[in-house]
C-alpha cells in the first residue's frame, strides 16, 4: 500500500508547487505584465476559485472511469496549462492558463485521495490521507523555495517551465508505476448536493473554508510581506518560506495522528485558535519591520503558521 501512496504523493507534490509557487516571484510577474501586486495576487485567486467551482462537476463527470486513466488526463491537463503559460504574453492570457490548470488540479486530487482512502484499512484512514497530502506539504519545504529561487535569478516564466517538468515526472509515474485499482463509487451531482443539507457537513466546509481561507490569503503575499517585515532579499525569503514548509511537513504529520486519535472536531479547534495566533502576528511585526525583533518574531510566527496550517 505505501508504494502506491507514494506514487499518489509525487502527483500532489507537482500540483502543489503549481498552485503556490507565485508566492515567491509575484513581484516579477506584476513588473513584468505591468499590474500591480495586488494584481498579480489573482493568478492565485483564480486558481483557487475555479478548483472550488470544477472540481465537484469534473469530478462527477468522471465518475465510472478507471482512476489511473483519470489521474493522467488531469495531470497531462496541468502539465499543458503550465507549459503554455511560459509563452503567455499578456495577463489576461496568464489568467486563462492558470484556470486551465486548476481544472486538472481539480480533477486530480480529489481523486488521488478517494483512491488512497479506498486502498487503507478504516482505521488508517486519517494516515493514509495525510501521506498523499504530504506531496502538498513537501512542496512547500522544496518545490516553492525553488520556483521562489528559480523566479529571482532566471525570471517568473521559468518557474512555469519547473512546474511543467514536476507534473510530466508525476503523470509518468503515474502511468507506470501506479497499478489498476477498482474505481470508487460513483457519487452524482445531486447526491453531493443533497450532502449539503446534513448540518455536521456544512459545519466542517465552512471551517475548513475559513481556515484555509485565512492561512492561503496571507500566503498569496507572502512573500513582499517578508521582505517588508525582515528586510531580506530574494534569497533570505526563500530561506523563509522553506522554514514554512519543514513547519508545515511536520504539521502535516501530526494532522494525520490527531485525525485518528482525537477527532476532527477538536484538532479543528486547536487549529483554527492557533492559526488566528500566528497570522496576528503579522500585524505586530509590521510595527516593527527591519529590526531584530522584527526577523526573530517572523522566525517563530512562520513556524507556529506553518505547522498548522498544513492541515
Amino acid at each position: 500500500m505505501r508504494f502506491r501512496l507514494i506514487v499518489l504523493a509525487l502527483g500532489t507534490f507537482a500540483i502543489g508547487t503549481g498552485s503556490f509557487v507565485f508566492a515567491g516571484p509575484l513581484e516579477g510577474v506584476a513588473r513584468d505584465l505591468s499590474v500591480s501586486v495586488g494584481a498579480a495576487g489573482h493568478l492565485v485567486t483564480v486558481f483557487a476559485v475555479t478548483y472550488a467551482v470544477s472540481s465537484p462537476v469534473l469530478v462527477t463527470l468522471a465518475g465510472g472511469t478507471a482512476p489511473r486513466r483519470v489521474l493522467v488526463a488531469a495531470m497531462a491537463v496541468f502539465v499543458l496549462a503550465n507549459a503554455a503559460a511560459v509563452a503567455a504574453p499578456t495577463f489576461g492570457l496568464l489568467l486563462l492558463c492558470r484556470m486551465l490548470a486548476a481544472c486538472g488540479a481539480a480533477v486530480f486530487t480529489p481523486t488521488a485521495l478517494a483512491v488512497a482512502s479506498g486502498l487503507a484499512p478504516p482505521e488508517e484512514r486519517g494516515r493514509a490521507l495525510s501521506f498523499v497530502t504530504g506531496g502538498l506539504t513537501v512542496s512547500f519545504v522544496i518545490g516553492i523555495p525553488l520556483g521562489s529561487i528559480i523566479g529571482t535569478y532566471s525570471g517568473w516564466r521559468m518557474t512555469f517551465v519547473m512546474v511543467a517538468v514536476l507534473g510530466v515526472g508525476a503523470m509518468l509515474g503515474i502511468r507506470t508505476l501506479l497499478p489498476d485499482v477498482e474505481s470508487p463509487p460513483v457519487v452524482g451531482f445531486r447526491d453531493r448536493v443533497d450532502a449539503l443539507r446534513q448540518p455536521a457537513v456544512v459545519a466542517a466546509l465552512c471551517l475548513t473554508t475559513l481556515g484555509l481561507m485565512g492561512g492561503f490569503v496571507v500566503f498569496t503575499y507572502v512573500s513582499p510581506l517578508l521582505a517588508q517585515i525582515t528586510g531580506f532579499g530574494g534569497a533570505g525569503v526563500s530561506g523563509l518560506l522553506f522554514l514554512f514548509g519543514v513547519a508545515a511537513m511536520f504539521g502535516n504529520s501530526l494532522g494525520g495522528y490527531g485525525a485518528d486519535h482525537f477527532g476532527y472536531a477538536r484538532l479543528m479547534t486547536v487549529i483554527l485558535i492557533l492559526l488566528s495566533l500566528a497570522l496576528l502576528g503579522f500585524s505586530v511585526l509590521v510595527l516593527y519591520s527591519g529590526s531584530a525583533l522584527a526577523v526573530g518574531g517572523t522566525l517563530a510566527v512562520l513556524a507556529l503558521w506553518g505547522e498548522r496550517v498544513s492541515h
